[in-house]
């Protein structure tokens, strides 16, 4: 990795507060195929189980720190750079490149912005929906969605779903799941020294997430138009 990287001044990495950036995580791994529900990923990651958010991110930010040394690793809080007048740009320029942030820079523009739950839920029916159907399948219907989440009509397909899965949705708080190793401080789980040195990592214990129950969550959908269009289940 020395040898590739070569002569990089140093690493900047942001992290992000809150049971927000493990729901984050989550919704990646729906957008990519994944069927299991947040309650299960988020049973997991607190249990820093190998593999998962949190536990992959001390891992990370220790392996940079072992062999560039912790002086050229800088970690900066998410939450507080969305703060900034200019974003994470103007947070990154100023706090990193001591310049002045860039006027410009649109604050409420931030890449791979997280879809909405319901949609993400609608991702992961289609997912379970074709899991037997091979990847290929599982891909076309997640890009239809996205085709219908940008279309005119979007809005109103994400409405159709919203209102048979809310009766169905629960919410859900780290709290919830009786953690062992976060504290409501930060990160209780010390096995990273040079991570405890940079910043805290802060994970309130009451902050809620929504979630549809993997076994309710096919079975309301399947009947709807909206989702039989996306997974193509009425002959064409």
């Amino acid at each position: 990795m020395k040898s590739f990287l070569g002569s990089i001044d140093r690493f900047i990495l942001y992290v992000r507060n809150g049971i927000g950036f493990i729901y984050s995580c989550w919704a990646s791994k729906v957008r990519w195929g994944h069927i299991g529900s947040f309650d299960a990923f988020l049973k997991e990651t607190l249990g820093f189980a190998p593999n998962t958010p949190l536990s992959g991110a001390l891992q990370f930010v220790d392996v940079l720190s072992n062999l560039f040394g912790p002086e050229r690793i800088s970690i900066r809080n998410f939450n507080t750079a969305l703060q900034h007048k200019r974003g994470i740009v103007g947070d990154f320029v100023e706090g990193e490149l001591g310049l002045a942030a860039p006027a410009k820079v649109d604050k409420e523009r931030i890449s791979n912005r997280t879809i909405s739950w319901i949609a993400t839920e609608v991702q992961r029916a289609l997912n379970l929906w074709n899991k037997d159907k091979g990847f290929d399948a599982a891909a076309a219907a997640r890009g239809r969605l996205n085709e219908a989440l940008h279309s005119p009509d979007g809005e109103a397909l994400m409405d159709e779903f919203r209102q048979k899965l809310e009766t169905r949705t629960k919410l859900i708080t780290i709290r919830d799941m009786h953690p062992t190793k976060i504290g409501m401080d930060g990160i209780a789980f010390r096995g990273s020294a040079s991570f405890r040195g940079a910043c805290e990592w802060h994970f309130p214990f009451d902050e809620p997430a929504s979630f549809v129950p993997t076994h309710h969550l096919v079975e309301v959908l399947a009947a709807l138009p909206g989702f039989k269009r996306l997974a193509q289940t009425d002959p064409l």
